[in-house]
């Protein structure tokens, strides 16, 4: 009995991976053909510089292709083409029947590949909300940015895919702020005139002395409001003569 279910589970590994490389083979295949379910007013978009598999529901036995200098267009089957994008811009493609009578017209719209370049910053910026857009001769940076170095960087990956076609509308997370501590110091308009110099000469015979005065004699240390000085320096001293030379400013806390 356990030799059969061993042979039985080998089978069915076997089984599946033939099945899956089939799965993934049909998935791919699909994803390179793009479906047209109408005949008129499709808009197919085409990367620059790639191409796509476009299938129609009707049968066609000719292609016109209104310009020829945005795409190439080549024949696959009676309801498949290729389309090779090569220059940015709007074109459109003309089936024909085996009459030469139209039995659809499809638009074509060339652009630059904003697969490609969605795929490459989600690759090289993890974590970063940005989007692309596709518009007619450009795209569009969307979405939103942890940090400007980061929004820098996307559009500078940006302009590799769409040299001076870039319009720029991503928005940075948070403002980015510098916060300055700034001190106000209050100052006193006297304190300009508390600043002083105070002088005192006494030679035995007479004394000279500068400062604030009352009648007859000298008050303070040379200052107007009589404030104390806060600073002194003796000029000469030789026992006969003194001269005191004072610092006198209002010094404030």
């Amino acid at each position: 009995m356990l030799k059969v279910n061993s042979t039985l589970a080998m089978a069915m590994g076997a089984l599946c991976l033939l099945v899956a490389p089939a799965a993934q083979a049909q998935h791919a295949s699909h994803a390179l053909v793009q479906d047209v379910r109408e005949t008129t007013g499709a808009i197919i978009a085409v990367p620059l510089g790639k191409s796509r598999v476009i299938r129609v529901p009707v049968s066609f036995g000719q292609v016109v292709l209104a310009r020829p200098a945005t795409a190439d267009v080549h024949v696959l089957s009676s309801r498949s083409f290729y389309v090779y994008g090569k220059a940015v811009g709007l074109t459109n493609v003309l089936l024909l029947d085996a009459h030469s009578q139209p039995v659809a017209m499809i638009d074509l719209e060339v652009g630059f590949d904003v697969d490609g370049l969605q795929s490459t910053i989600s690759s090289m910026l993890p974590g970063q909300q940005i989007g692309v857009r596709a518009v007619p001769n450009g795209i569009i940076m969307t979405g939103t940015a942890n940090d400007a170095a980061s929004a820098a960087q996307a559009m500078a990956i940006a302009e590799r895919y769409a040299p001076g076609a870039v319009t720029n509308s991503i928005s940075v997370r948070g403002p980015q702020q510098v916060i300055l501590e700034v001190r106000f110091l209050e100052a006193d308009r006297n304190v300009g005139r508390e600043l002083g110099l105070n002088t005192f000469v006494n030679s035995g015979n007479f004394s000279i002395a500068t400062g604030a005065q009352t009648g007859t004699s000298f008050i303070g240390d040379g200052l107007a409001s009589g404030n104390t000085a806060f600073g002194a320096l003796r000029f000469l001293n030789d026992g006969r003569s003194l001269i005191d030379i004072q610092l006198d400013a209002l010094r404030l806390n």
